[in-house]
C-alpha cells in the first residue's frame, strides 16, 4: 500500500493509493484459439496466432477466447479489449458471440469441444453459442500490418454487459466465438494469441476491466482496474 502526501501552505490532503499486482503463472488467465473448418480434427489452441475467416458460403475459421475472471466481483464500469492483427485485411468487422459450451483449450475442434475424460462433440461445427451478436471491432484501417484493434466499451455496451453477466453467474463463463463479417470475401485476419513469448513484438489478447468491487467486501470497496493478458494479472 502506498500513501502519497501532499502539503500545501493552506491545507494537508492525504491520498491512499491501493494497488497490487497477481501474477499466475502461463496460461491461467486467458485460452484462445481458433476452429479449422478445413480440419475438423486438428486442434489449433496452442499456436501462436489465432485466424478468423469467413470464406464464400459460410465462416472457415471461427477465433476463441476466454478470460478468467475469477479475481473480479461487484459492478463492471468499463472493458476494453485490445487484440494485435499481423495481416492485412479488407477492414472487416469481427463479430463476438457467446459461447454456450465448455472447451479445453489444447483439445477442442471443429467437431469437438474437448476429448478427455470422454470426447465432447458441439452441437454444430465449429462450436456452439448465441446466434446473437454481442459487439462488435472494427478495424481501424484497411491493408496495415501489425496494428492494434480494440473494442472499447464504457458504462454499457455489449460487452460490457457480457462481463457483468459472466460475474453475476448469469451466464457460465465460456468465453467468446469471433467472426468476421466479410462473408463472401475469404480475406483472413491472423490474431496474435497468449502463446506468444515475446509480447513487444507480438503482443497477446489483452482485457482491460475496470469494475467496482461488492461493498461487503471492505478491504476492496473502490474501484479498480485489472488487465487480463495472457501472461499474467495485474491489478491497480
Amino acid at each position: 500500500m502506498k500513501f502519497f502526501v501532499i502539503i500545501s501552505a493552506f491545507l494537508f490532503v492525504v491520498s491512499a493509493v491501493f494497488a497490487d499486482s497477481v501474477t499466475f503463472d502461463g496460461q491461467s488467465d486467458m485460452d484462445d484459439g481458433y476452429t479449422d473448418g478445413n480440419n475438423h480434427t486438428i486442434a489449433r489452441g496452442t499456436e501462436t496466432w489465432f485466424y478468423i475467416m469467413c470464406g464464400f458460403s459460410d465462416c472457415t475459421y471461427h477465433g476463441f477466447l476466454k478470460f478468467d475472471l475469477s479475481g473480479i466481483s461487484g459492478n463492471i464500469d468499463s472493458v476494453s479489449l485490445k487484440l494485435h492483427r499481423h495481416t492485412p485485411d479488407d477492414n472487416p468487422q469481427l463479430y463476438f458471440y457467446r459461447i454456450t459450451a465448455d472447451w479445453t483449450e489444447t483439445e477442442f475442434t471443429w467437431d469437438n469441444a474437448k476429448t478427455s475424460p470422454d470426447t465432447i462433440a458441439w452441437t454444430t461445427g465449429g462450436g456452439d453459442y448465441i446466434d446473437t451478436k454481442i459487439d462488435s471491432l472494427t478495424n481501424p484501417g484497411a491493408k496495415v500490418y501489425n496494428e492494434n484493434i480494440y473494442c472499447q466499451r464504457g458504462d454499457g455496451g455489449g460487452l460490457t454487459e457480457l462481463i457483468q453477466g459472466w460475474v453475476d453467474g448469469t451466464y457460465d463463463n465460456y468465453g467468446m466465438i469471433i467472426k468476421s463479417s466479410l462473408l463472401g470475401i475469404g480475406d483472413t485476419v491472423y490474431i496474435y494469441s497468449s502463446e506468444n513469448f515475446n509480447e513487444t513484438l507480438y503482443p497477446r489478447p489483452k482485457l482491460y476491466v475496470e469494475y467496482t468491487p461488492d461493498q461487503s467486501d471492505s478491504e476492496n470497496s473502490y474501484r479498480r482496474k485489472i488487465i487480463l493478458e495472457g501472461q499474467g494479472v495485474n491489478k491497480q
